[in-house]
């Protein structure tokens, strides 16, 4: 293999794992809103 082809394949593997760290990231984000949710719910609920 060249060095384009293999900067070619390291491109598109960097961006596969940047596209990967953002969907992680956003789904702990999801978690993390939807643990604040049921933790305010619960709060209101006991006052």
């Amino acid at each position: 293999m060249d060095y384009s082809s293999w900067r070619n394949h390291g491109c598109r593997l960097f961006s596969f794992m940047h596209k990967g760290y953002q969907f992680l990231t956003l789904e702990n984000n999801l978690l993390n809103i939807a643990n604040f949710g049921l933790r305010h719910k619960s709060i209101t609920s006991s006052l």
